[in-house]
Order: structure tokens, then C-alpha cells, then sequence
């Protein structure tokens, strides 16, 4: 366990983020990354603000655990970006964290560096953690888009919590493997 947690701090420690072990969970795929992070954060009756469209899996994983989904919506005429101010106005006492997923699965988009700051600067604002799916990062063409851990300033790190889900199976081109993480970057203390 240790040499694998080593090796996804040896790939994903930013110059903001120096990770150590107890920042790296590893997983049964990225999947279970996911229904990790959601299940810490939060508790029955909370709800969460969740990309319309998006990945059908995490609403199953919400439903299993009695939490509300807040659908933020794509635009299509905006590159499939959200509307953060449709986003800010979804957030509640109850909301316990933000989930984003980019590359999109299902649209295929990728947001911008500007467009992700956004977001991170949302979750600053509103002291709400964020859980990023980013199990395709690797798989966008062109431009290195850059993580939101990477995008974290480093006088943000102990103003925001980011949860990156990821695995083997995508990145390597290995179905079956079962292999994922979550990564905790940024404040470990409650938001």
C-alpha cells in the first residue's frame, strides 16, 4: 500500500501541494474514489451541487447515501461551462461540497484554466470543499489542461479542501484493473 500511495504522490504533488501518505487514499477503482470522498463530506439529508449533464454513477452513490443532488447546468453555447452565478445561488447551509467533472464524461469537454479558477474561487468564497473527478485529465487532446489542484494558488491552500478522484483504468488504458485514489490537496480542516 505505502509504494502505491508513494507513486501517486511522486505523479500529483503540485508546487503548492507537497503531499504525504495520509493525503492519499488509495481505492477499489475510481469509482470507489468517489463514493469515499461523498460519503466523508457529507451525511443524510445534505445535498450537493452536481453537474446537469454528468456522470449518472454519482447520483446512484448520492441516492445510496440519502443525499440531495443541486443540478447546475452546462451551456452548450458556452463550451459546456457552468453558470457560477446559478451555482452560487444553489449553495445552502446544507450544501456540503461541489462535485465537477473534467474532462466531462459524458460531453467530452474540457474547461478552461480561467473557467476552473472560477469555480475554486466559488468554493473559497462559500467555504465549501470541492471533489473533482478527473479520472480522463490524461485524455484530452491538444493543450495541457491544467487540474484544479494545480490551479490552487499557494496562498489558497488552507482556504479550500479538493478532493481529486482518479484511477489506473482510464489513464492506462486498463479495464479491470480496479485500481483508484483520492487525493486530498489544500485545508484538511473542516470547510
Amino acid at each position: 500500500m505505502e509504494s502505491g500511495r508513494a507513486a501517486v504522490i511522486k505523479k500529483f504533488a503540485t508546487k503548492s501541494h507537497q503531499l504525504t501518505t495520509d493525503d492519499v487514499f488509495l481505492t477499489a477503482g475510481g469509482s470507489m474514489a468517489l463514493w469515499a470522498s461523498m460519503n466523508l463530506l457529507s451525511g443524510k439529508g445534505d445535498n450537493y451541487l452536481f453537474p446537469s449533464p454528468g456522470f449518472p454513477l454519482s447520483l446512484t452513490i448520492a441516492q445510496s447515501m440519502n443525499l440531495t443532488p443541486k443540478l447546475y447546468h452546462l451551456q452548450a453555447d458556452n463550451n459546456w461551462q457552468a453558470d457560477i452565478s446559478e451555482m452560487e445561488k444553489l449553495i445552502d447551509e446544507k450544501t456540503k461540497f461541489v462535485l465537477v467533472n473534467d474532462p466531462s464524461n459524458p460531453l467530452g469537454s474540457v474547461w478552461s484554466a480561467e473557467h476552473k479558477r472560477e469555480i475554486i474561487e466559488l468554493c473559497i468564497r462559500k467555504k465549501i470543499p470541492l471533489i473533482a473527478d478527473e479520472i480522463y485529465e490524461e485524455m484530452s487532446y491538444g493543450t495541457h489542461a491544467p487540474t484544479f489542484a494545480e490551479l490552487i494558488k499557494p496562498d489558497e491552500v488552507d482556504k479550500i479542501t479538493v478532493f481529486k478522484c482518479s484511477g489506473l483504468t482510464k489513464r492506462y488504458l486498463a479495464p479491470g484493473w480496479r485500481m483508484g485514489w483520492a487525493i486530498i490537496y489544500g485545508s484538511k480542516q473542516a470547510q
